[in-house]
C-alpha cells in the first residue's frame, strides 16, 4: 500500500533525522503538511505510536528515523487498527491506590527510560509530598522485547525497597498498580538532588565533596552488607533530604537492555535521559550488566567524585587509560579516586575501606 502524500512528506522528514530526538508540534505538522487537527486526530487513533512518543507539552520524541528507514517501517502505522485498550498517558490528578493508602499526583518532576516520576500528595498526610515512580517503559530507549524483565526488577526493587533502613538510603513507602495495571513504587520526596547543585554551582569545595562521598559510602556499605548492588550511582541519584544526602533510585536497566537503535545513534551523552548512567558504569558492568558487584558502586562513587570536584564527568576511556586529568590539587584525594576507578575490581576499595581513607 503506497503512503498517503502527507505520510510520504513525514516519511523523508524522518529519514533526515535521527532516533530520540525531540521535535515540536509545529515541525511535525510542517513535516507532513498536516493541520493541527489531523495529527491529533492521527494520534488520537494511535496511527503514529510507533514512530513518535510524547515528550512533555507540544513536544515529541522521534522512535524510528534515519537514511535506513523505508517505506515498509513506516506504512504499518497509518494502516493499523486503532487499539483503544493501550494506557492513556500519566496525568495530574490521577489517584494511585497502594498497599498503605491513596496519592494523587501532583506535577511531573522527570522520566527516564523505565518511567515517569511524580511528586504526590498522600491521603493519610496532605501536607507532606511523596515521590510516586511510575512504569511506562520507553520503546526508543528499552528493547520492548525486555519489558517484562524490566517490569518484573521494578517490583522486586520496590518490594525489596521497603525492608531497607539506613539514614543515607532512600526510604520506600508504599507500591502498587495503577488502574491501567502499571506498576508504581512510592518513595519519599527529596529536596533536589547533587546533579542540580552542579547545575548550579559547578561543582562542589573539596572539604564539601568528601563529607558527600563518606556519606554515600556509608549508605553503600549498609546495602553491600546485604549483599545489595545499587548498580546506578551517579550525581542524579544522590538526593539532598532534610537529615543529609541519600542514596536513591536503584537502577534496574542493564545496558544490554538499551535499544541498539538508541545505542547506535550518536545520542550517549552525559545527560541523555538513563543514559547518562554510562559515564559511571565500571568496566565490568559494561562488559556483563548482570554481574555489577560491589566495587561496580565504588566505581561509581569513584567517578561521582570526580565530577563533584571539577563539574566534568570523564569519558570511561580516559579513566581506564589513566588519561582523565587530576581532579584535586590533594595527592592523597587524587590517588584514592584512582583506585576507587581501577579498571580492575579487585584492586578497588571496599565501602568500609573507602571510609576509613576518608
Amino acid at each position: 500500500m503506497a503512503l498517503s502524500k502527507g505520510m510520504l512528506k513525514f516519511y523523508q522528514y524522518l529519514r533526515t533525522q535521527k532516533v530520540g530526538a525531540i521535535v515540536s508540534e509545529q515541525e511535525i505538522c510542517a513535516a507532513g503538511a498536516w493541520k493541527p487537527a489531523s495529527f491529533r486526530t492521527y494520534l488520537g487513533k494511535h496511527k503514529l505510536d510507533s514512530l513518535l512518543a510524547k515528550e512533555g507539552v507540544g513536544h515529541y520524541r522521534i522512535l524510528k528515523a534515519g537514511p535506513t528507514l523505508s517505506e515498509d517501517d513506516v506504512e504499518p502505522s497509518m494502516t493499523q487498527v486503532a487499539h483503544d485498550s493501550a494506557p492513556p498517558p500519566i496525568a495530574k490528578g490521577q489517584v494511585l491506590t497502594g498497599t498503605n493508602g491513596n496519592y494523587t499526583l501532583v506535577a511531573p518532576l522527570g522520566n527516564g527510560a523505565v518511567g515517569h516520576v511524580w511528586s504526590a500528595s498522600q491521603s493519610r498526610s496532605p501536607k507532606q509530598n511523596v515521590a510516586c515512580k511510575i512504569v511506562s517503559p520507553r520503546a526508543d530507549l528499552i528493547e520492548p522485547t525486555v519489558f517484562g524483565n524490566v517490569v518484573k526488577r521494578f517490583r522486586r526493587e520496590a518490594n525489596h525497597g521497603q525492608k531497607l533502613s539506613h539514614d543515607a538510603v532512600v526510604r520506600y513507602l508504599d507500591m502498587g498498580d495503577d488502574a491501567h495495571g502499571r506498576p508504581f513504587l512510592v518513595m519519599e520526596l527529596a529536596n533536589g538532588s547533587i546533579a542540580d547543585s552542579l547545575k548550579a554551582k559547578k561543582r562542589l569545595d573539596e572539604n564539601s565533596a568528601r563529607l558527600a562521598i563518606k556519606r554515600i559510602a556509608e549508605g553503600l556499605k549498609y546495602l553491600h552488607a546485604l549483599s545489595v548492588v545499587h548498580r546506578d550511582v551517579k550525581p542524579a541519584n544522590l538526593l539532598e533530604m532534610d537529615r543529609g544526602l541519600v542514596l536513591g533510585d536503584f537502577g534496574i536497566v542493564k545496558w544490554d537492555e538499551f535499544s541498539k537503535a538508541f545505542t547506535s545513534a550518536n545520542t550517549i551523552t552525559r545527560n541523555s535521559v538513563q543514559l547518562g548512567s554510562w559515564y559511571y558504569m565500571s568496566p565490568e558492568q559494561l562488559e556483563t550488566p548482570h554481574n555489577a558487584v560491589p566495587a561496580s558502586d565504588i566505581y561509581a562513587l569513584g567517578v561521582t567524585w570526580y565530577e563533584l570536584l571539577t563539574g566534568v564527568t570523564p569519558a570511561p576511556t580516559m579513566v581506564a587509560a589513566g588519561r582523565a586529568p587530576p581532579p584535586s590539587t590533594n595527592d592523597a584525594v587524587n590517588a584514592l579516586i584512582r583506585n576507587m576507578t581501577s579498571y580492575d575490581a579487585h584492586l578497588r576499595p571496599t565501602a568500609a575501606q573507602l571510609i576509613d581513607s576518608l
